[in-house]
């Protein structure tokens, strides 16, 4: 997935998993990218049980949905970062390497996609984009 962020050829990119469905056209998202530093990344929350705001705040970023302006630079730094964990018996997955680059070394800002655009499907909530999970796919076995 790393590999997304060198897709220099375009301007923006939205990275959807392949477990995401779009319900409904979502080329509106692109125009959050407009008035913001180039080191600002939008990403679905991570939020599995469905709070949706309520209680405590989600913190934690999805990788599931990325709205993006790649730069080499960033996989080049991520891929460092990875190299870092290498020793580790149980190195970070995608998510969680991408949560710790932009939280850290990358000094992005990270954004928040609204329910309204994206949510887990277990959520039950009308989402333009709805992310299905491990053995949530429609015909998952």
């Amino acid at each position: 997935k790393i590999k997304i962020f060198e897709q220099t050829d375009f301007d923006r990119l939205l990275w959807l998993d392949t477990d995401v469905v779009m319900g409904r056209n979502v080329d509106h998202l692109f125009d959050r990218l407009d008035n913001v530093s180039e080191r600002t990344v939008f990403t679905q929350k991570d939020d599995w049980f469905c709070r949706g705001g309520k209680g405590k705040p989600c913190t934690a970023m999805c990788s599931g949905v990325l709205l993006f302006k790649p730069n080499t630079q960033v996989a080049a730094d991520m891929v460092t970062l990875l190299d870092s964990y290498a020793s580790q018996k149980c190195p970070l997955g995608d998510q969680r390497l991408m949560a710790s680059y932009f939280n850290g070394k990358g000094n992005y800002s990270i954004k928040w996609f609204e329910d309204e655009v994206v949510s887990f499907s277990k959520c039950n909530w009308k989402s333009d984009l709805t992310h299905y999970a491990f053995a949530e796919v429609p015909g998952y076995r």
